[in-house]
């Protein structure tokens, strides 16, 4: 009875052993499928934020690109509307000073055949 009772507890602890073998395994398994889902979350959640940040990264520069491209188009009228004017001006003064230089020169034409017909009456009262 003695020796049933001592290959009982031999067993009772070989099952035991076994038992505390395969729980540690399957423990060991389990917590090492759960790495491995959240490492394969992880990588996909972070694949997604840098999706979403190239995204606004793209967005913002094409903001940023069409503001600058705003900005210059309204210099560039803004140029040429003052060029314009410029030119306008210009046209403006140079017209006025031909119209002058051409109304002296004509005053001068008119002084002059004035002289020459005084000169031309007074040789022919003479």
């Amino acid at each position: 009875q003695s020796e049933q009772l001592e290959q009982i507890a031999a067993s009772h602890k070989q099952e035991m052993e076994r038992l505390h073998s395969e729980l540690e395994a399957s423990s060991s398994q389990v917590l090492e499928k759960k790495v491995e889902e959240l490492t394969s979350t992880h990588a996909a959640e972070l694949e997604r934020i840098q999706a979403s940040a190239t995204s606004d990264l793209e967005r913002v520069r094409t903001e940023a690109e069409q503001e600058h491209l705003s900005v210059v188009e309204g210099a560039l009228n803004q140029l040429k509307e003052s060029h314009v004017a410029d030119i306008a001006k210009v046209k403006s003064e140079m017209t006025a000073m031909a119209n002058s230089s051409q109304s002296e020169q004509l005053e001068q034409l008119v002084a002059s055949h004035k002289e020459e017909i005084d000169s031309l009456r007074s040789t022919l009262t003479s």
